[in-house]
């Protein structure tokens, strides 16, 4: 009776001992700070985030940059023929990155073109993949957007064009310009148009659906669509600026727009991307008595590859900052400036 006694009381024991390690364990979890966690993420699994930047001491940007986990290296410098320099896009697995530059045509003339180049992270490989128009102005050392999407296995990107009203079939009356969605197929260098609409049409980096066949837009009335590339199939998603399809398929991040006659811009919802496509909220952008200036959070929000965080930009004033947020609890913190990039990739 007593061995059997002994026996139970040592595994009691064990129990206890192997739940207060559990325990312990959750407790340093919670106990770690969500900047922290953040930064331990990027980190270990060497997330890739792309960055465009100037020399020490000077403002003119000549060159594109990333950081894989704790590393940073330059993985293109302007030429001499080049004039601007685009915001640095990365494929979702953070293998390669997407940029348009300003080249020099006729400099006597004004004719400058528009290019856009891939390469890859290590600064090989770069590529020319398409002339997307010329301009007559152009500046020096000036940061231009780059306004393409990835697909998931790199074989796709979704490249916004500006162009002429007037070189449109039907254009609108009174429209002057319009934006042209394209389909770069990157393989065998096929370009097809998927739409066009007024200059209001606007995508992001993070554009994709995970399946190559969906992307998500904002239209020219404000609202997030899903366009299928292949049916010309849209659902639309109601109300919806900067829209961004998380890594893993599920959730659409998208801005409601602002109340007019307010600074202020909308909150931040996610959106369901399975039927009925529900709504919650993610982040509020209502004025409180700590937050009584700027236009609050702005631009779209970037997915980290796991789909656990969100980077959101604060705009308290001119200067924005940037925050991490938790999709699940919605906690948020604050980043130092300089440790997020343009954009992001990299594996789960």
């Amino acid at each position: 009776m007593k061995s059997y006694r002994r026996y139970v009381d040592i595994s009691v024991l064990g129990s206890l001992m192997t739940m207060f390690s559990i325990l312990s364990s959750y407790s340093a979890a919670a106990n770690e700070s969500l900047a922290e966690r953040w930064t331990d993420a990027v980190r270990t699994r060497r997330w890739v985030t792309a960055f465009v930047s100037s020399p020490p001491d000077k403002i003119a940007v000549d060159r594109i940059r990333v950081k894989i986990g704790d590393e940073e290296r330059i993985v293109y410098r302007a030429q001499p023929g080049d004039v601007e320099l685009g915001r640095p896009i990365l494929s979702p697995d953070g293998a390669k990155l997407a940029f348009l530059k300003t080249e020099e045509v006729d400099v006597r003339r004004f004719i400058f073109v528009y290019k856009l180049y891939a390469v890859d992270v290590d600064g090989r490989n770069l590529t020319m993949l398409l002339e997307l128009g010329t301009t007559g102005f152009a500046m020096r050392g000036v940061v231009t957007p780059t306004s393409v999407a990835w697909s998931h296995d790199n074989r796709k990107l979704v490249v916004k064009k500006h162009g002429r009203a007037e070189q449109s079939p039907s254009p609108a009356p009174g429209v002057k310009s319009v934006t042209k969605l394209l389909l770069l197929d990157i393989p065998t260098g096929r370009v097809e148009e998927l739409l066009t609409q007024t200059p209001r049409i606007h995508i992001t980096p993070q554009s994709w659906a995970p399946d190559g066949r969906r992307l998500v837009y904002k239209s020219d009335d404000d609202h997030a669509r899903i366009l299928d590339i292949l049916s010309r199939e849209e659902i639309d998603l109601g109300p919806g600026l900067d829209p961004t399809w998380s890594p893993d398929g599920r959730f659409i991040a998208a801005r409601l727009p602002g109340v007019k006659g307010k600074e202020r811009n909308g909150d931040y919802e996610l959106i369901s991307t399975e039927p009925p496509y529900g709504r919650t909220t993610l982040m509020s952008n209502s004025r409180t008595l700590f937050a009584l200036r700027g236009i609050g959070y702005a631009e779209p929000a970037m997915w980290s590859p796991d789909s656990r965080f969100l980077i959101m930009w604060y705009y308290p004033g001119e200067q924005g900052y940037p925050y991490v947020v938790e999709r699940a609890t919605g906690e948020i913190a604050k980043l130092p400036l300089g440790s997020v990039g343009e954009s992001i990739g990299g594996r789960p």
